[in-house]
């Protein structure tokens, strides 16, 4: 009987590793089991939201296409004239070249508009607008026929004489021959106080794309500064102008009496210095 114990303890220790051994084998199987079908349900999910986008995108594509197709067909039944009368077809055709100059119109820059007011070069500059600029720029074209020549002038007038302000036009009568800034010379001649007339001028902005030069006048700026190395001459606003030549030709500026520099607010309300045309024709 005791030798038979040993042997039945073996024989159940051997069992219940096999029962063991079964049922985590079964285990084993069932969690395989189970990934192999959550994977196959992922699967399956993923199709269908892939097939969903897909019939989305196709639905919105036939939609898009629908609706290009009907602009289309209503583009073409708008210009489409066959049942339109003479007059309905002059008018469309009139509309349309209207439009159509209106959008040129629109996109179309002029050059003046990009071209500045003062060029940036000038083949002759001359600072000064008085008799001495005048007699400069006359000799120098008579020299060089094509001769570009920039005039800078801080008056508000084109080149004008002064000495008939305090003298010959003092001695002119005829008040509608002073309005026109004219006077009578002592022979009894008219004369303009103006060197030359505005056409002579050419415009500031087209002087250096002229082909046989001319003599343009910028008035109302001063020069500031001068760099002779360089050859730029900087103006009253900021802007620089090179220069190949350049004739500093300000002239002269009139003293004024100390007497009247030193006089009472008073007496200077009735004091007219007449130096220039603003002031002449002020008064």
């Amino acid at each position: 009987m005791k030798r038979a114990c040993p042997i039945v303890r073996k024989l159940l220790q051997a069992e219940s590793l096999r029962t063991t051994s079964l049922f985590r084998s079964s285990s084993t199987g069932t969690d395989q089991q189970n990934q192999n079908n959550d994977k196959k349900k992922n699967i399956i999910n993923l199709i269908y939201i892939l097939g969903g986008l897909t019939g989305a995108g196709m639905i919105y594509s036939v939609i898009r296409n629908r609706k290009i197709s009907r602009e289309k067909e209503q583009a073409l039944t708008k210009y489409d004239d066959t049942n339109k009368t003479l007059v309905e077809k002059v008018k469309d055709l009139q509309d349309r070249q209207s439009l159509a100059k209106e959008e040129e119109d629109s996109e179309l820059i002029k050059k003046e508009e990009l071209t500045p007011n003062i060029p940036n070069f000038a083949q002759y500059l001359i600072i000064g607008g008085g008799a001495t600029a005048m007699s400069a720029f006359k000799t120098i074209r008579a020299h060089d026929a094509t001769a570009k020549v920039l005039v800078i002038s801080s008056e508000a007038y084109m080149p004008y004489m002064r000495p008939p302000l305090s003298k010959d036009i003092w001695y002119t009568d005829d008040e509608d021959l002073i309005q026109k800034h004219s006077f009578k010379q002592w022979n009894g001649k008219e004369k303009s106080l103006y060197f030359f007339d505005n056409e002579f001028y050419t415009d500031v902005k087209t002087l250096n794309e002229q082909e046989n030069g001319g003599v343009a006048i910028v008035l109302g700026r001063k020069v500031t500064q001068l760099d002779l190395k360089n050859s730029v001459a900087k103006l009253d606003n900021g802007w620089e102008i090179s220069f190949e030549k350049c004739l500093i030709a300000t002239g002269g500026q009139p003293k004024t009496m100390k007497v009247f520099q030193t006089a009472s607010n008073r007496l200077k309300n009735k004091i007219t210095l007449y130096r220039g045309v603003s002031v002449m024709f002020l008064h």
